[in-house]
């Protein structure tokens, strides 16, 4: 998908096959990325799970987390979330992982 995107659905997926050149806004029960967002990613989810790309920072807001071995983010991880995130540590994250309060 061309430019930015903000995304609202139960269950929301970007697939390995799927993108946004942009920023990416998403709202949902569940949230799968795969893919690639082209900037920054804001998530509000019940469950997340990254396993893609991000081309900046992503922040999320969320009741668990998991960042997957596959998962590239070259800017900051900013969650929120009552329970730690699982990040596999093949994982790239290029700055720093901070848990907002």
């Amino acid at each position: 998908m061309a430019g930015n995107a903000r995304i609202a659905g139960g269950q929301v997926t970007i697939s390995q096959r799927g993108g946004i050149v942009g920023r990416a806004t998403v709202g949902a029960a569940g949230f799968r990325l795969s893919g690639r967002v082209g900037r920054y990613l804001v998530v509000y989810a019940e469950s997340v799970r990254i396993d893609g790309e991000v081309g900046g920072d992503l922040r999320i807001a969320a009741r668990s987390v998991e960042i997957g071995p596959d998962a590239k983010i070259h800017g900051k991880l900013i969650y929120r979330s009552p329970h730690p995130a699982k990040i596999d540590p093949a994982a790239v994250i290029a700055g720093r992982v901070t848990l907002s309060s």
